[in-house]
């Protein structure tokens, strides 16, 4: 149960953050993106990455089921070791396909 708890913690942290930068447009969190006055489009950022990290919570939240379905078995790993690559694609995703919102 404790592999669950944890992902879906960190899954509600990510989620909880891509609500706040989808609602405040909170784009000054970007360490990518530091210089403000580069950015073009603050509200279609702020959009994208609130849609990346609600993937990536949702993303935790299913590595939490499947790491719990598969406990005290010789699969235990495999859902971690896979998410860790699926995990830097995601980051890279979101840090190619943003800057379209770059001057």
């Amino acid at each position: 149960m404790a592999p669950l708890i944890i992902f879906s913690l960190i899954a509600l942290l990510c989620m909880g953050a891509a609500f706040y930068l989808w609602i405040n447009k909170g784009t000054h969190f970007f360490h990518s993106f530091q210089n403000q006055a580069l950015i073009r489009d603050k509200k279609g950022l702020s959009e994208w990455a609130g849609i990346v990290l609600g993937i990536v919570g949702l993303l935790f939240l299913i590595i939490g089921f499947v790491t719990q379905k598969y406990i005290a078995t010789r699969y235990e790993l495999v859902p971690l070791i896979i998410s860790i690559p699926i995990m830097y694609l995601m980051i890279i995703i979101f840090l190619v396909r943003g800057q379209r919102f770059i001057k």
